[in-house]
């Protein structure tokens, strides 16, 4: 299906898997993708899943433009502790709404108005704009595959609806990675304890940044949640 393709090799891919009533989130790396079969590196730097069994059925979810795609599969052979293959159970799917979660993540951020009118001018200004990691200020924020709801303090300026911000996050992984995201403001700064709260979508991400806030997301969602009624979503 050309519109909606299986993921890229090297693309991070974000595995959900239930076993004996319990959901695991585990990162991984597609090493080659055929129609039948899917070869992927577990990234245990992330993640150390209890080991894969034959034909245990997990979801593969990855990014493809601005959508989270969603592929049913089976472990077809688990190689070693890092490396399996799957077999696709399904057609690829374009996620519903669960797969746009939201988590509420403490990260460092730094984020500051764009000042121009395009993406692809603030896309320039962004690449050329180096932000040290001291400079980052840790906050509360609500995230998601499609955007952001951070705080703004007033000293950065006036904010309204539809300018473009220029943020970096420093995803709280095991091994923390900096996303750079072109984001537009979505509605109007409120108010909330004396902070400045903004809701962003992003406009600029790249893929493999997107993959890493799914990723994250999923994660800290089933750990904050635990499964639910979700079980159902993510069984073959």
């Amino acid at each position: 299906m050309p519109d909606k393709p299986l993921p890229n090799e090297d693309q991070f891919v974000t595995m959900v898997s239930v076993r004996d009533g319990n959901i695991y989130v585990t990162s991984a790396r597609a090493l080659v993708a055929k129609q039948n079969s899917i070869g992927l590196h577990i990234d245990t730097t992330l993640s150390e899943p209890p080991p894969f069994e034959r034909a245990q059925p997990l979801t593969l979810l990855y990014t493809r433009g601005d959508r989270v795609l969603r592929l049913k599969a089976v472990v077809r052979e688990p190689i070693d502790r890092e490396r399996l293959t799957v077999q696709p159970v399904g057609d690829v799917a374009e996620g519903d709404r669960r797969d746009f979660r939201r988590a509420d993540v403490d990260a460092r951020v730094w984020a500051q108005a764009a000042g121009v009118p395009s993406v692809e001018e603030a896309m320039a200004a962004q690449s050329k704009r180096s932000v040290p990691l001291e400079e980052m200020e840790t906050q509360s924020i609500n995230l998601s595959g499609s955007g952001i709801q951070l705080d703004f303090p007033a000293d950065k300026g006036p904010v309204k609806v539809s300018d473009l911000l220029d943020i970096r996050v420093e995803l709280p992984l095991p091994s923390p990675s900096v996303i750079a995201v072109i984001g537009e403001v979505v509605s109007e700064p409120r108010d909330i304890d004396g902070t400045r709260r903004v809701a962003v979508r992003f406009t600029e991400i790249s893929e493999s940044d997107q993959d890493l806030v799914v990723y994250t997301v999923f994660s800290r969602y089933f750990e904050a949640e635990g499964l639910g009624e979700d079980l159902a979503h993510f069984e073959v």
